[in-house]
């Protein structure tokens, strides 16, 4: 369902927001029980939304780093693996730099966890490759897409199909085919592969 924000989803944001003050201390003293608390209580609260702006994302991915912390690590790689989900149906109609910021975050996190299979993996997860050099190939349309990462000073520039963007950061948010952006077609685009 996608639409306007109800009145019950900006009352979830604001509470994950007053837990980041909590958590960072923000105009209040730092208490990272009350944080975790907050999150804890959010959780119920958000877990069965399904508007792609409710902020499912931003709770889940809080409460995982909040597992990791924990040690309890299936309950946290699900937790990330349910917000990428998510958060990309949202970016497919937004993809705000917010969102996309939370998706980066969310698969550096995720495969801090995890090993990257090189083997299986989605669009989303060019986060991850794209933070050192590769080449990759992908398809859309029965059509190979060329994607290359090569390290200039500290960070990667990207090259898509001979195209130059500066970071990871710029190829998500203007990576186009035609005049389509990439991550409002990222489940139609398949057959991912890493060349080098």
């Amino acid at each position: 369902m996608v639409g306007r924000k109800p009145k019950l989803t900006a009352m979830k944001e604001l509470e994950g927001k007053v837990a980041d003050m909590y958590r960072n201390g923000y105009y209040v003293e730092k208490d990272q029980k009350k944080y975790e608390q907050i999150i804890e209580d959010l959780y119920p609260k958000v877990k069965d939304m399904n508007n792609v702006f409710d902020p499912v994302p931003e709770v889940f991915t809080r409460l995982a780093r909040i597992r990791t912390s924990q040690g309890r690590e299936e309950e946290d790689v699900n937790l990330y693996l349910y917000a990428k989900d998510f958060l990309a149906q949202r970016i497919r109609h937004n993809a705000f730099f917010g969102n996309l910021n939370i998706m980066k975050w969310l698969i550096d996190d995720l495969y801090e966890l995890i090993e990257f299979d090189e083997d299986y993996f989605d669009f989303f997860d060019l986060y991850y490759l794209l933070r050192t050099p590769h080449k990759v190939s992908f398809i859309y349309e029965d059509n190979e897409q060329s994607l290359e990462s090569v390290m200039e000073g500290n960070e990667c520039t990207v090259c898509y199909n001979g195209k130059w963007f500066h970071s990871r950061d710029d190829f998500f948010t203007d990576g186009c085919i035609g005049n389509t952006k990439l991550t409002a077609i990222y489940d139609k685009l398949y057959g991912f592969e890493v060349k080098e």
